[in-house]
């Protein structure tokens, strides 16, 4: 009776937080990406995005969009728009996922910006491993418009990291 009763305060508190996770799972010849997710909209599609074409983020403020062009195409899942997905993987096999949290800011600082979902669009269309993103994660600083989001990052080389900004600062886990 008290397992039942764990559970079923379990899956209400899930349900009403709108808890999503993720995370890999690694053997010696596989890696294995699971998430769940429980957003507040159910629809969703998967898009595949194609390698050379010309992309721009929203504008944000008084900043000039963000233009790239993408070196790698990737599959999608996407809830908002095109090139706005809650996650993906690309060509050579960069997986990135979100979750959210409440608690996460706008990445202080000046430079350009985009939105915290087009971030995950740019950076399937520009990299190819864990440690290129972390290189490159001081090009464009992350603007929240919605929902502050952490993000999960893995390649096939077993690379893995969490990215989210905590009081306005970038935090690599």
């Amino acid at each position: 009776m008290k397992s039942i009763l764990i559970a079923v305060i379990t899956i209400l508190l899930v349900y009403q937080t709108h808890a999503s996770s993720v995370f890999c799972l690694e053997s010696d010849e596989e890696l294995l990406v699971v998430k769940s997710t429980a957003w507040m909209s159910a629809d969703g599609y998967f898009l595949i995005n194609g390698r050379g074409v010309s992309k721009r983020a929203f504008r944000i403020g008084y900043n000039k969009r963000v233009k790239w062009t993408s070196k790698y195409g990737s599959v999608t899942f996407n809830q908002v728009a095109q090139d706005m997905p809650n996650g993906g993987m690309n060509e050579k096999g960069l997986v990135i996922e979100v979750t959210s949290n409440r608690h996460i800011t706008s990445q202080e600082g000046k430079g350009r910006k985009i939105s915290e979902i087009q971030w995950v669009q740019y950076n399937l269309d520009m990299y190819s491993t864990v440690e290129e993103v972390i290189e490159g994660l001081e090009a464009l600083k992350i603007k929240q418009i919605g929902k502050g989001l952490v993000y999960f990052l893995c390649d096939p080389t077993g690379d893995k990291a969490v990215v989210e900004i905590f009081n306005g600062q970038l935090k690599i886990y």
